[in-house]
């Protein structure tokens, strides 16, 4: 699940969430090239941390690596939790 109701189409490294995508279905990169999205349980259900990376996974139609976030990585990034919808689904903006 999606812990935020929107996020930004770039990553602030660079390159887009379809870029990845892409690499990820052509197999230009494997699953685990890419480090595995943080996992927070909330309410019985686990949301993650890493929100583009999920929705890059998600467009993909590959397997998603992941891992328990840290108390302290939960604590510092409970902000994202802005869903709407128990983060069933995430509108991604930008060009």
């Amino acid at each position: 699940r999606f812990s935020q109701s929107s996020i930004q189409r770039n990553f602030g490294s660079g390159g887009s969430i379809e870029d990845l995508a892409h690499s990820l279905r052509s197999g230009t990169l494997k699953p685990s090239d890419i480090p595995p999205i943080r996992l927070v349980e909330k309410d019985g259900q686990l949301f993650t941390l890493d929100n583009r990376r999920l929705e890059a996974f998600r467009r993909a139609g590959v397997a998603v690596p992941y891992r328990m976030a840290t108390t302290e990585e939960a604590a510092a990034e409970a902000w994202k939790f802005t869903t709407q919808n128990g983060g069933t689904t995430i509108r991604v903006r930008g060009k």
